[in-house]
């Protein structure tokens, strides 16, 4: 996970702006909380920038599930959160939480999977 290192994004709920990550060289710099729903922010209470790369992994399908099918949907040869990350936003069915990574403009309706 060597390409998480240097990372801004914001964490979205729906169109909600509930959270804020810095990391720069592999240190947590920022991370700001804007919602006092414990739910909507899983990265809240991370204090290190290896807890966050941890928690951005849980947010795309897991490698034992990565075949050929996928690599060719997501256009890569390999498992990588971050190429995977930056295609689905962390989109997952259970929630509306999201990430928009610095310079994005996206909202919900831009990344989510079901109507």
């Amino acid at each position: 996970m060597e390409d998480l290192m240097t990372l801004d994004f914001e964490v979205m709920w729906r169109d909600r702006t509930v959270g804020h990550i810095i990391m720069e060289h592999g240190d947590l710099l920022l991370n700001e909380n804007y919602s006092e729903k414990i739910w909507e922010n899983p990265f809240r209470l991370l204090k290190t920038a290896r807890d966050v790369r941890s928690c951005l992994a849980e947010r795309v399908i897991c490698p034992e599930r990565f075949d050929d099918d996928m690599k060719k949907a997501f256009g890569i040869d390999k498992w990588d959160v971050l190429s995977i990350l930056k295609d689905t936003h962390g989109v997952d069915f259970d929630d509306f939480m999201w990430l928009r990574f610095k310079g994005e403009v996206l909202g919900w309706e831009d990344v989510k999977v079901r109507g």
